[in-house]
């Protein structure tokens, strides 16, 4: 399995937290849920084919979709001494504190 930095996808997890912009518009209007994002690493570790599953609302859905676009590269995956593209599904939650 690829490896994000070195460590796994909860790593992930931790880069789009502090890197994520969580819109003030969906603040104002109470907007909150989970947005479902599918992903694909590639072979040198690059993260492409993203998309949104399940949506929220299109103002935090792009903010996702943005923060994975532009992740860094990631440990690519391998199999059998060569390396793969890998496919992620992950859920971003957003909720107001």
């Amino acid at each position: 399995m690829p490896s994000f930095q070195g460590k796994d996808v909860n790593s992930f997890r931790n880069y789009i937290a502090k890197n994520i912009d969580f819109p003030a518009k969906a603040a104002s209007n109470g907007i909150k849920g989970t947005v479902f994002v599918e992903f694909v690493v590639d072979k040198d570790g690059s993260v492409s084919d993203v998309r949104v599953i399940r949506p929220v609302h299109p103002i935090v859905d792009n903010a996702v979709l943005k923060v994975i676009q532009n992740s860094p590269k990631w440990e690519p995956g391998i199999n059998n001494g060569h390396y793969v593209r890998v496919k992620f599904t992950i859920g971003i939650k957003f909720d107001l504190i």
